[in-house]
């Protein structure tokens, strides 16, 4: 008799560590054939991060969308963080209970077969796509929201960071990325200041609808481009522009993997 493998199994076989056990062993094991089917037919580009790229080279290239030497090392701090937290092998959804509106029932299931690590990598791409050089060194703070996104997700990182479990995914991305700012010896005053005051709260809007329209109005549409000096003295343009991309970056990515798991 076959085992249920879908996202709602998971969450219901808590209660039974046995069951639980196999059913995550089950799931790893099919995660890691979609993946290595994928493989076989995919060109790697050396400027684009993937799962399928050796650690070192993906921490080259996470570092090299990023212009300020102290945001460089930031990047590199996150991204072993994530490697040490076992983003290949968790899935990139969380249980129904708790699921976007973006997605129904049937890419919901779909798409649970993206890993964290590749959902991750995904939707750092798509922000490189939409920012490309447009905010100068403000783009770092771009790919800085697009990164930590869903950091939360992790079982392995809730618990190495003490995270309060009542809280949602991006709200848990949100709290990790404020404790990580305000412990590093890595990052200036300036940059903290900035991430505590727009990454953060926009990481935690990207999945709240009252927070979403308190920053963004009515409109959601990432517009023209403004000058760097433009957004230095307009932060609540900078915050919307933020919010803005990294829920187009987040929605393009999962278009795609639901595209790619589908089939």
């Amino acid at each position: 008799m076959s085992r249920d493998l879908s996202v709602e199994s998971l969450w219901l076989s808590m209660g039974n560590a046995s069951l639980l056990a196999d059913i995550i062993s089950k799931k790893k094991a099919r995660i890691r054939q979609i993946s290595e089917d994928n493989s076989k037919s995919k060109t790697l580009k050396d400027d684009m991060l993937d799962i399928f790229h050796d650690r070192k080279i993906n921490e080259k290239i996470m570092i090299g969308f990023f212009q300020s030497k102290q945001m460089k090392l930031f990047a590199l701090e996150l991204t072993r963080d994530m490697y040490e937290s076992d983003f290949n092998v968790c899935s990139s959804v969380v249980p129904k209970i708790e699921k976007s509106n973006i997605l129904v029932d049937e890419s919901y299931e779909a798409t649970s077969n993206s890993t964290l690590l590749e959902h991750t990598f995904g939707v750092v791409n798509m922000m490189k796509k939409i920012c490309e050089t447009r905010y100068g060194l403000y783009g770092d703070f771009f790919y800085l929201s697009a990164l930590v996104h869903d950091f939360g997700k992790s079982f392995v990182l809730n618990t190495k960071y003490s995270l309060d479990h009542t809280l949602k995914h991006h709200q848990k991305s949100a709290e990790y990325l404020k404790i990580i700012v305000e412990n590093t010896k890595n990052l200036s005053s300036f940059h903290k200041d900035i991430i505590l005051k727009n990454v953060v709260p926009v990481i935690d809007a990207h999945h709240t609808d009252e927070l979403r329209k308190k920053i963004l109005g009515t409109d959601e549409s990432l517009k023209s481009s403004k000058k760097e000096e433009y957004l230095q003295n307009s932060p609540t343009e900078f915050k919307k522009r933020l919010l803005s991309a990294l829920i187009a970056a987040d929605t393009q990515q999962r278009a795609y993997e639901l595209v790619e798991y589908s089939a």
